[in-house]
């Protein structure tokens, strides 16, 4: 994610936070301040946007495993507030899902956060948009459910568990599409809830590009597969 021209931040796996402030060039690990490396370890970030220079989002999932090899995601959504001399990070809660939501993707348009994840344990399984609210100097407000879509249970190999949403991204208009298993692609507006939309592929969909109002393109890929699909959409 880009946090103006200059500055970059990227993040992954364990605990891995860097940032750039010379168009990508040189990148320096961050450490948020009051973690300790054993406690950002345990993080797993899954994406990072932001509203301005100062204001941003970073995702991440506590993971416990446990002894059948069972993973329990925590999901977290961290503010990050650039004051000058100091930053500071504020987890800003998840849902009523609690521990049992894993985020997936996040982006930030107009101040509004937009986060795709599921929640595995619930009856049946679920993949959720969510949305937070910039107020324009230095908070967000705590993400609420604004959508939800079923598990998709079609030629889906129990054994392979593939994310059931993978992707947000906001178009040039300012519609949201979410995008994850079964090539299953969505809009959404506050007023007229989701759209579906129809991809003629049945691999999950794993990133998102808009050139336009609702044209871009679509990348899928399925585990159980060796192939990859390019989807363009207009």
């Amino acid at each position: 994610g880009a946090g103006s021209f200059s500055h970059f931040w990227a993040v992954g796996a364990p605990g891995l936070v860097v940032h750039s402030t010379d168009d990508a060039v040189n990148w320096t690990e961050f450490t948020p301040p009051g973690f300790t490396a054993a406690q950002l370890s345990a993080l797993e970030f899954e994406g990072v946007a932001f509203a301005d220079f100062k204001n941003g989002i970073f995702i991440a999932n506590a993971v416990y495993v446990d002894a059948n090899g069972d993973r329990h995601p925590n999901g977290h959504a961290f503010a990050h507030h650039d004051l000058g001399s100091t930053v500071t990070w504020t987890d800003i809660g998840s849902t009523s899902y609690g521990d049992a939501l894993e985020l997936r993707d996040v982006e930030v348009h107009d101040k509004v956060a937009y986060i795709v994840g599921e929640v595995r344990s619930a009856n049946p399984p679920i993949g959720v948009l969510l949305t937070s609210t910039f107020n324009g100097t230095s908070s967000w407000s705590a993400p609420i459910v604004v959508a939800t879509v079923p598990l998709c249970t079609v030629g889906i190999d129990p054994e392979v568990l593939e994310p059931i949403l993978e992707e947000v991204e906001v178009d040039p208009a300012g519609l949201v599409w979410i995008g994850g298993d079964c090539g299953r692609v969505w809009s959404w507006t506050s007023g007229g809830g989701l759209v579906d939309h129809k991809t003629n592929t049945d691999s999950t969909v794993r990133g998102m590009s808009f050139y336009g109002p609702s044209a871009g393109y679509f990348a899928a890929q399925r585990a159980t597969r060796t192939g990859h699909a390019i989807i363009e959409i207009h």
